[in-house]
């Protein structure tokens, strides 16, 4: 968490939290 500032890091992040999202959305609704 250091180079928090850094825009490839913020955008990686939030990609990841996103496709986490997504993915639980997913899960829920096949489930």
């Amino acid at each position: 968490m250091g180079h928090v500032t850094d825009p490839a890091v913020r955008s990686s992040t939030i990609i990841r939290i996103a496709a986490g999202c997504n993915g639980r959305q997913a899960q829920l609704k096949e489930a």
